[in-house]
């Protein structure tokens, strides 16, 4: 019986991480609008995610996931 209790434990745990794992994907991303295009860039930092570059000018703002999931 202790046994199974450990591993509920251990199975709990293991999910709790995977869940804050998860949260932390879109933990930051911002946005650029290049000037000469119109393109959006959005970079994220826990993904490493990019859509496109552009030059030294821009506009940056942060996003949250639901504003990467609707440009995207």
């Amino acid at each position: 019986m202790p046994e199974k209790i450990l591993l509920l434990l251990i199975a709990i745990a293991a999910n709790f991480e995977w869940f804050a794992l998860g949260e932390m994907r879109f933990d930051y991303c911002d946005s650029t609008l290049c000037p000469q295009s119109g393109r959006t860039h959005i970079a994220c930092r826990n993904t490493g995610f990019h859509n496109a570059q552009c030059g030294s000018e821009f506009k940056t703002e942060d996003l949250d996931e639901r504003d990467v999931r609707r440009i995207l």
